[in-house]
C-alpha cells in the first residue's frame, strides 16, 4: 500500500477514535432527573414504619433515625459516585424498615 493510503487510513482511525471518545464521555454526565412521585410513594408504602432513613449529608450517604434531624452515622459513600436515580432517592430520604435492610442497602450503594 502506498504511503498516502496508509496516512489516509490512519487519519480516519484517529478521527473515529476521537468521535467515539467524545460520545463515550458525554454518556458519563449525570442525568439529574428527579425520582417520579409514584416510585417514591411505592417505597414508602412497602417500607411500613421505617426505623431509619438514608439521606445525603455533606456529600455522603448518611443514616438517620426515623424522627432525627441529625445523622446517626455518616458513611464513606460519596453521593457523587452514585447513579442519578439513587441521588434523587437520597434527596427525599430512602425509608429503611430495619437493621438488616439497612446493611443490604448500604452494601448495594457501596459497589
Amino acid at each position: 500500500m502506498k504511503l498516502r493510503g496508509k496516512l489516509w487510513i490512519t487519519g480516519c482511525m484517529i478521527l473515529s477514535a476521537a468521535f467515539t471518545g467524545v460520545a463515550a464521555f458525554e454518556t458519563l454526565k449525570p442525568l439529574e432527573k428527579d425520582l417520579p412521585q409514584e416510585v417514591y410513594d411505592g417505597l414508602l408504602s412497602s417500607a411500613g414504619e421505617p426505623e431509619y432513613y438514608l439521606r445525603e449529608s455533606g456529600g455522603y450517604v448518611a443514616v438517620f433515625g426515623s424522627g432525627d434531624r441529625e445523622p446517626e452515622r455518616i458513611t464513606g459513600i460519596k453521593t457523587s459516585t452514585l447513579r442519578s436515580t439513587d441521588r434523587a432517592m437520597l434527596r427525599r430520604g430512602i425509608p429503611v424498615k430495619d437493621s438488616l435492610e439497612l446493611l443490604k442497602l448500604l452494601e448495594d450503594l457501596d459497589i
